[in-house]
């Protein structure tokens, strides 16, 4: 092994953990990916395909104190909050609602800003770099607005963005016409999210990445990652088959990385929001662009395999069976 070189873990074969091994193996170190699935099969799967390379508005807000009590009673809007474990995980509950104070939501939303619009440049060298633009569509998204209400209350995400340099326009009912004709005229404003993209294929970006990363020196095991623990100087990861000893351990198991990280001290106040999608088989190019609607909180993107319907959250935890 070079000097100053690592044996690295990653712990996670999502979109986040095969990128961070492509970039640690790209500069030199023995790179291993874990997961105990195949990788992008999971949460990189299912999700809506938009790259939000400065998006800084979260489902925090000052104005979630109003809506909650819709929250704990609706099961369809944007947000959802099972109400049995907001009550079996009040501290959680009570640390999130802390953070939707103005200065909170403000600092969070500058820091997200910040370190969202890094990754457009990783991106863009990991596309330029594997020929990745059969699946990414260069059409910006837009997020659309049934009513002149809906969209007023959105004016503090408006502010947010403005504040932090997220770019977008604001476009009527009959700009929204002429970009997507198939749509219903029922809408009263939208924005456009300008420099945006997405992808037709979160997955098959995930494995291409993947496959590079395998056939450049990089190192898969298929396993469950049970606990991280260290002895003397060395570190080790435990799983069913016996454990591996590395000099380097990087986390990127999405919600799942706060059990690793109980098994070495640290507690984490991590939840997850539990995301759904639903695929419409039949596109027949009625969309150009991933569409997003701001009364429910979800997009629909055109993707291969017909139109993706994804982006709204639960919050009740990892055990709970799908709703």
């Amino acid at each position: 092994m070079k000097k100053n070189m690592n044996k690295v873990a990653v712990v996670g074969a999502g979109i986040i953990g095969v990128c961070i091994a492509h970039f640690l193996r790209k500069n030199g170190h023995e790179v291993i990916l874990y997961d105990q699935n195949e990788p992008g099969t999971q949460t990189s799967f299912g999700n809506a395909g938009l790259f939000a390379n400065k998006e800084c508005v979260t489902a925090n807000s000052p104005h979630l104190w109003k809506k909650l009590p819709s929250m704990l009673l609706s099961k369809n809007g944007p947000l959802v909050i099972d109400w049995f474990y907001v009550f079996k995980h009040l501290p959680w509950i009570v640390r999130f609602l802390r953070n939707c104070t103005t200065s909170r939501v403000e600092h969070i939303a500058k820091s997200l800003s910040s370190f969202s619009s890094h990754a457009k440049f990783a991106y863009e060298e990991i596309f330029n770099e594997m020929d990745i633009s059969e699946y990414i569509v260069q059409e910006e998204p837009i997020y659309l607005y049934e009513s002149k209400q809906l969209f007023e209350n959105d004016q503090y995400a408006f502010n947010l963005r403005k504040k932090y340099n997220v770019h977008f326009d604001i476009i009527n009912k009959e700009d929204i016409a002429k970009m997507e004709p198939s749509l219903e005229p029922i809408y009263y404003k939208g924005i456009v999210l300008k420099g945006e993209s997405f992808t037709i294929s979160p997955i098959k970006i995930t494995k291409k990445i993947f496959d590079n990363f395998m056939n450049n020196g990089g190192n898969f095991v298929l396993t469950k990652i049970n606990s991280i623990f260290k002895k003397g100087d060395s570190l080790f990861l435990r799983c069913n088959e016996g454990d591996h000893q590395v000099d380097k351990i990087v986390v990127a198991a999405g919600v799942w990385s706060n059990v690793l990280a109980r098994t070495i001290g640290d507690n984490f106040p991590l939840d997850t929001e539990r995301g759904y999608h639903i695929m419409f088989e039949n596109n027949n190019n009625l969309l150009t662009r991933s569409v997003g609607w701001a009364k429910t909180g979800f997009y629909m993107t055109p993707m291969e395999e017909g139109i993706r319907a994804a982006g709204t959250v639960e919050i009740a935890g990892l055990k709970k069976p799908m709703n």
